[in-house]
């Protein structure tokens, strides 16, 4: 028994001496105060430093793990695969940007992109951050995808409404030919066709191609037109009569009680407008059919004269050329009394002046210069044709002779009886120069020759006949400045514009002066 006892350990009774239960409240109070600091102050330090660090590696790429066993691990983890993930967003912002780009209005076309570039995105990612990633491209592609559906519902339904535009257009442009041929068949079919567009308009409305609002316009301008149109036709058939009166057709027109003020303004404008383009036709019509019956009177006159300096002239043809030719019957009477009157004698001196600048005259000039003979007339004519034949006629010398027409200041073609003395003389000049190198090359050389010859000739002549003339006229300029000063206050207005142009003036005259152009 004793020994038995002796192996049994002594358990004290619990006894509540008031001591214990202090020291057990004390310690709950140290542990308690303990998890408090290290909730409040030491978890959150380490927890912030493992975000930073965490945030840190994963905007610098993939970033390494740590365990998740410890607060320190948990928050670096969670705080790198979120930077990570964030880091792709701007690739993957501008690479849908691209794909919506290039898609434009082909929802499927931008879903195969979408599609086949994430499976790679998502698998070269870690595996921690595949389901933001996923996340972050599927809401992407959402929004990319809704823009083109709305873009790809409008462009249809903008290809429509210009399908529906253009068969509206054709059908309103039969209309408008019906209306303005004016005939009952014709009115009938453009009231036919008319019903026809509203009907279409009606139906666009209904399928919702076009707006009621959209629609009640296209009805009201068409039946506005319309109107026009048959007025159009009206105002055409009244003016083809020999005693109609188109104004009155207008009239009738505006007085109709259905018209509002804006639309009678209106539609006054435009036909009135459309009588004067039929009177401007008729104008132009007849001043072609005016100005061919001038040519071809011109051509008798030139015929005949010719007729007259070789002798062959007679009563029966000049008549032929008064009835069927439009010869002016004054003209008839003076080539009559030369026909009767016989050849008259030479004036030496014009004659001299003919032969020597004879490429600066017409054959009509020459057939039509009172102070020659028929017989030198006919000679000098003879001899003119005979410089013209060839070469002096082909497209590049006539070229060569406009350009140095042109250089002197003259319309190329102008008769030198409408010319000053001056420019007559210089044209005569220039253009005998110009023969005269010419006529030295070798004749296979002068149709290639023909406008460098001429510039020559502008350059030594011309350029120099020009610069002299420019010089005259900022002499002249100078001089009326200096007089415009020299009577008036130099505090006038006239005195002070006065003095700006001869200061300009005798700029230009040292640049004249010192070879400048």
């Amino acid at each position: 028994m004793a020994d038995y006892e002796r192996f049994i350990r002594y358990q004290a009774q619990p006894q509540d001496t008031g001591q214990a239960q202090v020291f057990n409240t004390l310690a709950d109070r140290l542990r308690e105060f303990s998890q408090g600091i290290y909730e409040t102050q030491v978890a959150p330090a380490i927890k912030a430093k493992a975000q930073v660090a965490g945030a840190a590696a994963g905007a610098a790429g993939a970033p390494q793990l740590k365990s998740n066993l410890t607060l320190y691990g948990r928050a670096y983890n969670d705080s790198a695969v979120r930077a990570y993930a964030m880091s792709q967003y701007s690739d993957i912002e501008q690479i849908m940007g691209q794909f919506e780009a290039e898609a434009g209005t082909d929802a499927a076309k931008f879903s195969a992109k979408v599609d086949g570039w994430r499976t790679g995105a998502i698998q070269g990612s870690i595996p921690e951050a595949r389901p933001f990633i996923q996340q972050m491209v599927q809401e992407r592609a959402q929004e990319g995808l809704s823009r083109i559906t709305a873009a790809a519902r409008v462009q249809a339904k903008e290809t429509v409404r210009t399908q529906i535009a253009a068969g509206l257009d054709a059908m309103a442009g039969k209309v408008s030919k019906y209306y303005t041929e004016a005939t009952p068949e014709s009115v009938a079919k453009a009231q036919a066709t008319g019903q026809a567009y509203l009907d279409m308009v009606d139906a666009s409305v209904a399928d919702g191609t076009f707006t009621p609002k959209e629609g009640q316009a296209l009805k009201d301008n068409h039946l506005k037109n319309s109107m026009e149109w048959l007025a159009a036709g009206r105002l055409e058939a009244e003016y083809s009569l020999p005693n109609g009166n188109p104004v009155q057709v207008i009239k009738n027109v505006l007085s109709n009680p259905a018209l509002t003020d804006e639309d009678r303004q209106q539609l006054g404008r435009n036909l009135f407008q459309r009588l004067n383009l039929l009177q401007a036709a008729d104008q132009e019509a007849s001043a072609k059919a005016d100005a061919a019956f001038k040519a071809e009177a011109e051509a008798a006159d030139r015929d005949l004269t010719s007729m007259l300096l070789r002798g062959k002239l007679t009563v029966g043809k000049i008549d032929e050329a008064v009835r069927l030719r439009g010869l002016n019957p004054s003209r008839a009477t003076a080539l009559m009394e030369k026909l009767s009157s016989g050849p008259g004698g030479d004036d030496d001196r014009e004659r001299f002046r003919v032969e020597t600048n004879l490429l600066a005259y017409t054959a009509k000039e020459i057939e039509e210069n009172p102070r020659l003979s028929w017989s030198t007339k006919s000679a000098l004519v003879a001899k003119l044709e005979s410089k013209m034949q060839g070469w002096p006629d082909s497209n590049p010398s006539q070229e060569a002779r406009r350009r140095i027409d042109n250089a002197l200041g003259i319309i190329p073609g102008s008769m030198n009886a409408i010319l000053s003395p001056e420019d007559a003389k210089d044209r005569g000049i220039a253009q005998t120069m110009w023969y005269d190198r010419m006529a030295a090359l070798p004749p296979e050389q002068r149709d290639s020759s023909a406008i460098q010859v001429a510039e020559a000739v502008i350059g030594e002549y011309v350029g120099k006949r020009n610069a002299d003339k420019r010089l005259r006229v900022v002499q002249s300029a100078i001089k009326r400045a200096q007089s415009v000063m020299a009577e008036k206050k130099p505090s006038s207005k006239e005195y002070k514009v006065a003095e700006a142009e001869l200061r300009r003036r005798q700029a230009e005259l040292s640049q004249i002066q010192g070879g400048g152009q």
